[in-house]
Parts: C-alpha cells; sequence; structure tokens
C-alpha cells in the first residue's frame, strides 16, 4: 500500500494549536488581525484534509481479506516453471542497473557489514564517491567495517588482477575520534597512512582557523610561474595574455568551491602588478595605475583583468545557482538536509558552525538574489507580497502595500486552471464581452449596426472611429498594424514614452480614447450620436486646458518649491511630527534609514534605526524611508502626524498630484494611501541643518545587523542631537 509521503508532523496535534491560534487571532486588535485569521482558517482545514486522507490509508480487515481472496492457495505448475528457470542476462542487467548508485549490491548492504556516511538525518547516506580515478569509500571507523572493506578490496583484486597501491591510498578520520581507535582501524588497513594536511584536486582537506596560511599554496604556485616568466623578454601584449590565460586561470576550481581569503588575493595582485609594470624585488618600477582602473572593462579605458574577489564571487553563484536549479543532485540534497531543510536559501544566515565551503557559497547569495526571481509553475511555494517572482526588469518584489482584508498570499490563489485569472483585467464591457458572460443583449455595435462591437472594434474600426482618427491632429503611422489587438498597440504607445518629444502626443491620443469611449456610450444609453469633429475639437480643448494647468503648477513649483526649514520647530497641538533621513554605502552595496519621533515639547517619542542589504538610488532610499516611517505611525496609533524629510525631490513628488515616475512612482503611490489612513498628515522639506538627529540615525543604521528602536530610554548621543536641532545644546543631566 502506497502511504502519502507528504504528510508530515501529527495532523491532531497541529489541528488543537491551529484552533489556539484562531482563539487568539479573534481577540486580537490590529489591522492584520482579519487576515491571519482567514489564513489560520485556510490552514486549519487543510489539517482537516490531511487527516482524512491519513486515515483513509490505513490497513482494514476488510481490505486485507479481499487482497488475500486474489492470492492463489497453492503454487501451480506454471507458476513452478516460472521460478524454476534459469536467470537471464538481461534480468541480471536490469537488476543490478535498478540498483541506487550509492548503495552496495547484497549481501553487504542487506546484512548490515557496511554503514554509508550520513552527515545529518535528513541527508542521504554516502557509501561512496568516484572521480575519474580516484575511490573515496565512506564507513564507521570501526575494526569490522575496516575488516570488511579491506576483504571487498581483496576480492576485487582477486576478479581484475589489480592490486590496491597502499602507498597511494589514505585514510581520514573526524577530528574527535580517540588515537587508540585510530591506530586500531589503521592496523587493519595494512599499512594506508592517516592524512595529516595534504590536498585533493587542489583543495586543503582539512582547513583551520588560518584560511590564509592554508590557501598560500595557491600563491606560491603564482609567484613560482611569474618567476620563470621575468626571465624572459616579454610585450605587454605577452605579458597580457599570460596573466589572463595562465595566471587568472590557476585558482579557478577552488574558487568555484571556497572563497579565498582577502589576504591571498591581495598578495596575487600584487604579484601581478610588479609582473605588468616590471621591475624585480631589488628594482621595482613606478605603478602607474590603480588595480581599480586595470581590472575595468577595456570599453572605460581598462585592460580587463579580471578582480580576484569578484570573480571568486561569481563563482560561488554559480555554485549556488546549481544547488537551486538542480535539487536533486548528491551536493544539493546534502547541503539542504545539513544547512537549510525546510527552508528559503534566500532566508539562511551564516553561523559559526557552517563549514567553510557552505560559509563560501552562502556568501554569494546577495549577488544571485539582485536578478534571480522565483518562476511561478503552481505557485504554491510563491508568498505574493514577499518573494521575488514579478517578471519585470526591476527587483520582482511587490511593492504596493497589502490591501486591508486581502487573503490572498501564495501566487497559486491568482492561477485558475493553469492560467491567470484575467476576468477582471484588461477588459471594458463593450457588447461583445456582455453577451459572452451574462448571455443577454446583442453583440453588434450600436454606432452603425455593423460587426460585432469588440474592444478594438469599437476604438479603432467603427465607421465613427475611423473618421475620428482620420481627423485627428496626431499620427501614429508605425502602429497601424497593432490595431486588431489593442493591448499590442497600447504596449507600443507605451514605449513611446522613452522620447520626451513624444510626451505631449501620447497625452492627445490618450484623451481621444476617452472620447471615443465617451461618445460610445452616448450611443449606447442615450441613443445621442456626435460629430466626429466635435469630438476631436472637444480633445484638443481639453489636452490644451490640461498643459495649460500642469504648466503653472509647474511654474508654481520651480518659484516656491515645498517649504522648507533652516531649523527643526516642534508641531503644534498633539501633533507628532516625524523626521526621516536615509543613507547609503555603494562600496559595500548597503543601504540604511533612520526616522525620530518627536511631540510639541520636543520630548521624543520613539526613534527607529534599520539596514536594507540593498544599495539603489539615494531617491529611492529616501521615499522608502518616508514609508517605513508612516507604516510605524500607523502600528502605534498616532491620528495626527507631520513627516519631515531633507529630500525636496521625494517631497515635491509627494506634494504632487502627477506620481508618474519610473522611479519612484509607486513608493509615493504607496506613501499616498499610508496618508489616507490617519486624520491628519501633512510633508515638509527641511534642510540637513534642521534634520541632524535623523541623519546620523541613519548613518549608524549602517553598522547594524538588524533593525533597533527606542520607545522608553534614548541615548545620550540621540538626545543631544535632537537638541541640536532645536538650535539649542545643552548638558544632559
Amino acid at each position: 500500500m502506497r502511504w502519502n509521503k507528504k504528510l508530515k508532523g501529527n495532523a491532531k496535534k497541529d489541528i488543537e494549536v491551529l484552533k489556539q491560534k484562531i482563539t487568539d487571532s479573534r481577540h486580537a486588535r490590529g489591522p492584520n488581525a482579519k487576515e491571519e485569521t482567514n489564513y489560520l482558517l485556510k490552514k486549519l482545514a487543510d489539517a482537516y484534509r490531511k487527516e482524512e486522507v491519513f486515515w483513509g490509508q490505513k490497513a482494514r480487515l476488510s481490505q486485507v481479506d479481499v487482497i488475500l481472496e486474489g492470492i492463489p492457495q497453492t503454487i501451480t505448475t506454471q507458476m513452478n516453471m516460472r521460478l524454476t528457470r534459469p536467470i537471464t542476462e538481461w534480468e541480471v542487467r536490469k537488476a543490478v542497473f535498478s540498483l541506487h548508485p550509492n548503495k552496495a549490491p547484497w549481501p553487504d548492504v542487506q546484512c548490515q557489514k557496511l554503514f554509508g556516511l550520513r552527515i545529518a538525518k535528513e541527508c542521504p547516506a554516502i557509501s561512496h564517491l568516484f572521480f575519474a580515478d580516484d575511490t573515496l569509500i565512506f564507513y564507521r571507523a570501526t575494526k569490522e567495517e575496516a575488516q570488511q572493506v579491506m576483504q571487498i578490496l581483496k576480492i576485487y583484486e582477486n576478479a581484475s588482477g589489480q592490486m590496491i597501491n597502499a602507498d597511494k591510498s589514505s585514510v581520514l578520520f573526524e577530528k574527535n575520534m580517540q588515537k587508540d581507535k585510530k591506530e586500531e582501524v589503521i592496523e587493519v588497513l595494512e599499512g594506508m597512512k592517516q592524512i595529516q594536511q595534504s590536498r585533493y584536486l587542489g583543495l586543503p582537506v582539512v582547513i583551520g582557523r588560518t584560511k590564509k596560511q592554508v590557501f598560500s599554496y595557491i600563491k606560491e604556485r603564482v609567484v613560482h610561474r611569474l618567476k620563470g616568466w621575468k626571465e624572459k623578454l616579454l610585450s605587454q601584449a605577452g605579458k597580457e595574455v599570460m596573466l589572463k590565460s595562465v595566471i587568472l586561470a590557476m585558482p579557478t576550481y577552488a574558487k568555484g568551491c571556497i572563497r579565498l581569503s582577502k589576504g591571498v588575493c591581495v598578495d596575487i595582485c600584487k604579484e601581478m602588478a610588479k609582473f605588468w609594470w616590471g621591475g624585480n624585488d631589488k628594482d621595482r618600477q613606478i605603478h602607474w595605475l590603480g588595480s581599480e582602473r586595470l581590472t575595468d572593462v577595456k570599453g572605460n579605458g581598462g585592460l580587463g583583468f579580471r578582480d580576484l574577489m569578484e570573480f571568486n564571487t561569481a563563482m560561488l553563484a554559480r555554485q549556488l545557482w546549481r544547488i537551486l536549479t538542480r535539487p536533486n543532485l548528491m551536493m544539493s540534497r546534502i547541503l539542504k538536509g545539513r544547512y537549510f531543510k525546510g527552508e528559503s536559501i534566500w532566508k539562511m544566515k551564516i553561523h559559526e558552525s557552517d563549514s567553510w565551503m557552505w560559509k563560501s557559497v552562502l556568501s554569494a547569495c546577495e549577488l544571485l538574489e539582485r536578478e534571480a526571481k522565483k518562476r511561478v509553475g503552481d505557485g504554491c511555494t510563491i508568498d505574493v507580497w514577499a518573494d521575488r517572482w514579478l517578471p519585470d526588469r526591476g527587483k520582482g518584489v511587490v511593492t504596493t502595500v497589502k490591501p486591508p482584508g486581502c487573503s490572498i498570499r501564495k501566487a497559486n490563489e491568482l492561477i485558475q486552471n493553469g492560467e491567470w485569472r484575467m476576468e477582471l483585467m484588461r477588459i471594458l464591457p463593450v457588447n461583445e464581452v456582455i453577451k459572452s458572460r451574462t448571455g443577454k443583449g446583442e453583440d453588434k455595435c450600436l454606432c452603425y449596426g455593423e460587426g460585432t462591437e469588440t474592444l478594438e472594434h469599437m476604438l479603432f474600426f467603427c465607421q465613427q472611429a475611423t473618421m475620428i482618427w482620420k481627423d485627428a491632429p496626431v499620427r501614429w503611422d508605425g502602429m497601424e498594424h497593432f490595431r486588431p489587438n489593442f493591448w499590442l498597440w497600447w504596449n507600443s504607445l507605451m514605449d513611446a514614452q522613452q522620447r520626451k518629444d513624444r510626451r505631449e502626443h501620447i497625452v492627445l491620443t490618450v484623451n481621444i480614447l476617452w472620447q471615443v469611449w465617451k461618445a460610445r456610450n452616448k450611443v449606447q444609453f442615450n441613443r445621442e450620436k456626435k460629430c466626429p469633429r466635435m469630438i476631436i475639437n472637444q480633445a484638443v480643448q481639453e489636452w490644451q486646458e490640461y498643459e495649460l494647468a500642469n504648466q503653472k503648477i509647474r511654474g508654481a513649483e520651480q518659484e516656491t518649491g515645498p517649504q522648507s526649514q533652516d531649523r527643526w520647530t516642534p508641531p503644534i497641538g498633539g501633533v507628532v511630527m516625524l523626521n526621516t533621513d536615509a543613507a547609503t554605502d555603494i562600496k559595500h552595496r548597503k543601504a540604511s534609514w533612520g526616522f525620530i519621533a518627536r511631540r510639541g515639547d520636543g520630548d521624543i517619542v520613539g526613534a527607529w534605526a534599520g539596514i536594507e542589504k540593498r544599495c539603489s538610488d539615494p531617491v529611492v532610499e529616501e521615499a522608502c524611508a518616508i514609508r517605513k516611517a508612516l507604516t510605524v505611525a500607523l502600528q502605534e496609533g498616532w491620528v495626527n502626524i507631520e513627516v519631515q524629510s531633507n529630500c525636496k525631490i521625494v517631497v515635491s513628488k509627494i506634494l504632487d498630484e502627477d506620481i508618474r515616475d519610473a522611479k519612484i512612482g509607486t513608493l509615493v503611490e504607496d506613501i499616498k494611501l499610508l496618508k489616507n489612513n490617519f486624520r491628519n498628515c501633512s510633508f515638509s522639506f527641511i534642510r540637513r541643518e534642521g534634520n541632524v538627529a535623523s541623519h546620523s540615525l541613519a548613518r549608524f543604521a549602517l553598522n547594524l545587523v538588524e533593525d533597533v528602536y527606542w520607545k522608553v530610554s534614548f541615548p545620550l548621543w540621540l538626545i543631544r542631537l535632537a537638541r541640536e536641532d532645536l538650535g539649542a545644546v545643552a548638558p544632559v543631566l
């Protein structure tokens, strides 16, 4: 009987835990309480379903009786002939090749004479590994298993005529094994030596605490090669070829497995620079360019030498990519069972007990995460709001605020029958759509009674629409062939936004589409037809009014801009003032944010600081800091707030009604949505001189490991900075 292998844990216990969580969630207060309750109810229903499946798989006596009735009680002549006939070569071959590649055939494993190595409970057992002409055998370090291995090797020698060379064989024990046990096993292995410190496939077998000393052999090999070349008269082109094709290729395999120490990479770069610029230890030549310029691409004026540290990170990211894309590899299964069983590799943190190889691979996670995105598939494992899965050029993460009461958590809830649920997307209620959905009415075009009213017909091919576009003062001749599919035509129109001279044409075109839709609705509901020329005149007139209003707004902003302050002033009444700032560290590719909340008396209500493992445009980070401050203010229950930032661009975008901005447009939308949750919420620009406290918080956060906050007691340096914002530096008692 096939049991449900996906069923994990105790279903009955899970049901009790979920019931308790649902009870607590229903009594809890907060913006996400209802959403959390709905999610727990879904999990409870799933737990009940699993319990029902589990009990349905339990064998019952009635089922056993049915099975026994189908088994003959005596062996027939035909059965006896099949059992006693000779075994064919095909059957032997099929039996051997059906074995697991890491399992030995009977009787060695069947009799439990050998046990493979199992690093963790969830890891597969490893009995042997083959690489070229080398064989690695794993077993428990006992006298009995050592004798069994030697017996197998003797059988191999007698069968093949090839004797195992004990001088070229060695044994490696775990570091905590007792010395007398080691000697007992070595005695059985007939002269095999114990590994102390050696290399296998160019890598050290044992890695200690001093990484620079362990990997110094790579530097020694590089120095040895360079010394031999210095005696030859090589041109600069010849030196470039030798460095790129030989020296930089020497540590490639090592860099694909482990992270070399920074000291080793720096020493190798120094030796390469000496060889490139000429000279020796006694007669050193001037290095006319730094290593940053030499490692730059030739298109930027560099020489295209690889940066050893970045190349090391790229090779490790390649290994990490293999683990993610090929989960059935032995390496992937072992690492997953040992380090990230049941968890996402993106959320893993490095621990001191981890191996150096795993620490090295995990250090490349940030590089891979910048561009790696989840493939949707069935969507069951994708968190809509947290994972990177959107197929755009950005980060692929949903940046909008999760709507209140939204119960959607996984991407599979957006999929139906293997397709995205498009019933509410990109659809206008034209007659053809209404007829197909409701079965009521007619799908004919009511303007001139010609053809089915589809979206394309209504906007382009209807006789009235054709006359409108013929008289329109704007032409899109290169997009005529897209008209049979409106959304292809629309995407082509949006692509034209990249050209500044086309912006006015696009605005006018969109307004014409709007006027065509309104004219259609008048015919549909009021039976009123409008002259195409009047529709064009109205579209042009509204477009001119729109442009004139925008010019006045932009002119007023250029003259005044957002109100700025040179120093911090306390808020009036019961308003909470939030001062925000962000900081970036381009070298280490990280950003941070900080904000401080104060009341009218100048006392600090709270302060928050955090770090992000990314480094985007400073304007984007400033907008993220404001959004974070609004989120915290909402959680704290403040209803009257004022937000100040020293980023004039972001404040202007928030105060502007037109939020079309490829860089921070979505963030500004989020900020405006959050603003609606407060009774009073205003934004203003303040100069850096009056925003010292939040600026220092953001700079302080660059050195943090995780987010911090203060609500009751505050550090002395923060209190001093808050008083500096007021312009009065007083001693703290």
